[in-house]
């Protein structure tokens, strides 16, 4: 009696756990992933993030895959950004600075949140070294040498760091981080600038620097502190080959003439070249 009862017991057991699986199978989705339009480019679904500047224009669409088909979209913060749903797919707008979730689920309790973040575009350049330009026939040997000297160790500056507050990338803040572990930041303003072979600026023998960015720091107060361009020109200039330095990407050029002329009459130019990336 007792082994019947174990029997029609474990039948039973058997019974429901069949029907569950069956259930379990009938709805048993694939996750909610964002995928692009273009099967060649991938959007990162383990992240599940994105980020914009303020800038930023209307996104690429991105089409909702898997779940169950009935996708419901909620934007948590609208101050943020701005979402455009429409038949599967959404696109993204940016409206101010700050974060916002974006969360995507259907029927079937299925969920995807996609993390967004409006912020400023940053871009950081590190100087891993520097070569001094010293010009002038009538300066002695010992002038030519403190020279070199005083214009190598004017700005012992690491990393710059620019943040860009504007859509054309010409204004914004960069911090500055020196050797000594110091930091100052600045607004900068940045401007490119073209010249014609007449006007080009003479650096060393018959090298002249003709396009370039000049950037300009100043204090909130207005006060100019720093001047230098930026040019990937100088290149030739150091010798260096790009396929051997693959870091090297810029140089960082500092006139200082007008700084030592005074003390140094005879000085011609002296210039200042940091070699970043």
């Amino acid at each position: 009696m007792t082994t019947k009862k174990l029997t029609g017991i474990l039948s039973l057991f058997l019974c429901i756990i069949c029907l569950v699986s069956c259930n379990d199978n009938d709805d048993n989705f694939s996750p909610i992933t964002l995928e692009y339009e273009d099967p060649q480019i991938k959007f990162d679904n383990e992240s599940r993030s994105y980020t914009l500047t303020p800038f930023s224009k209307e996104t690429t669409p991105l089409f909702i895959k898997g779940g169950d088909g009935t996708y419901k979209v909620t934007n948590e913060n609208e101050k943020v950004v701005q979402v455009n749903y429409h038949n599967g797919s959404l696109t993204l707008k940016a409206k101010e600075i700050g974060r916002a979730s974006i969360k995507i689920e259907d029927s079937s309790n299925n969920m995807y949140i996609l993390s967004v973040v409006v912020k400023y575009r940053t871009l950081t350049h590190k100087a891993f070294t520097a070569k001094v330009i010293v010009k002038g026939d009538e300066l002695t040997s010992e002038e030519h040498t403190e020279l070199m000297n005083k214009v190598g160790n004017s700005y012992p500056i690491n990393k710059y760091v620019f943040t860009f507050m504007n859509a054309e990338d010409s204004k914004g803040t960069v911090d500055l981080y020196y050797s000594d572990n110091n930091m100052k930041t600045g607004n900068f303003e940045k401007e490119h600038i073209v010249l014609d072979e007449e006007n080009a600026i003479p650096i060393k023998g018959e090298y002249k620097l003709s396009e370039y960015y000049r950037i300009t720091i100043k204090e909130d107060n207005g006060k100019v502190i720093d001047t230098f361009y930026i040019t990937k020109n100088f290149l030739p200039l150091l010798n260096t080959r790009m396929n051997a330095h693959p870091l090297i990407q810029y140089c960082f050029v500092r006139d200082l003439t007008a700084q030592y002329k005074q003390d140094y009459l005879a000085l011609e130019n002296a210039y200042l070249i940091q070699i970043a990336e």
